[in-house]
């Protein structure tokens, strides 16, 4: 394979077959961007558990790349979040006079926590657990 046609561990999947996709610039050959559309907001539990991934329209550096380097449509990754709350008991830990004590953290469905800082003075029987 010819330069610019692999990344230091493996070829361009959007090369394979379609070496007209290449973009030259100087020196250069460069394959369309990877592009990620993320939320123009944070996800929060409360106020907003599930924002949506912007258009790609609406992020223009990130259209610019997309049109300039050749990027298809079908390409682009839209990335959405949910969050919530999960309450947990911890069986080693958190434990005053007895009795174990659980916190609060926000999950979203990949298991990535993300703590708030609110927390939890429920027992284990107060929460239901």
């Amino acid at each position: 394979m010819g330069y610019g046609l692999r990344t230091i561990g493996r070829p361009c999947p959007k090369l394979e077959g379609a070496e007209e996709r290449i973009t030259t610039l100087g020196h250069y050959r460069v394959p369309p961007a990877c592009i990620y559309v993320f939320p123009a907001t944070v996800p929060a539990p409360r106020n907003n558990p599930h924002p949506s991934a912007q258009e790609i329209d609406d992020v223009q550096m990130l259209k610019a790349f997309h049109n300039c380097f050749g990027g298809r449509a079908d390409e682009i990754n839209y990335v959405d979040f949910d969050v919530e709350y999960e309450i947990r008991t911890q069986s080693e830990g958190l434990a005053y006079g007895g009795r174990s004590y659980c916190a609060g953290v926000e999950t979203n469905r990949h298991s990535a926590h993300l703590n708030d800082g609110d927390g939890c003075s429920q027992t284990p029987d107060d929460a239901g657990g």
